[in-house]
């Protein structure tokens, strides 16, 4: 992520729910946990991107969280293959652009749209 453990300069407004009204931001935080130390650093045992299935990664244009460079290497890393979808979308679209999370999964399922 892009931070850098200043939460006053970069609140999870900023960061995560940028497109959202304050409101709807304000109750987004407020639902937040910390994340599992363990669980953010385990090794994953099988990796879902090498090909053997489809796999989107999809790219938030107004994402504040994670910087382009970090979706790049990502996507680039050697073996990886994946189908790349750019949207205008924050780090968390489920909430703040919806009608175009539900078309993103459509298209991902092979329905028409």
């Amino acid at each position: 992520m892009h931070w850098d453990n200043d939460l006053k300069k970069f609140p999870p407004s900023y960061t995560l729910f940028n497109l959202l009204a304050k409101g709807p931001a304000a109750a987004a935080v407020s639902q937040l946990a910390p994340s599992s130390f363990a669980a953010l650093n385990a090794t994953a045992q099988y990796i879902p991107y090498t090909g053997k299935f489809r796999c989107m990664y999809v790219i938030g244009q107004n994402d504040n969280a994670i910087p382009p460079a970090l979706s790049s290497s990502y996507i680039e890393q050697p073996g990886a293959k994946f189908e790349v979808l750019k949207i205008d979308g924050d780090h968390e679209p489920q909430l703040s652009r919806p009608d175009t999370v539900a078309q993103v999964i459509r298209r991902f399922a092979g329905e028409k749209i």
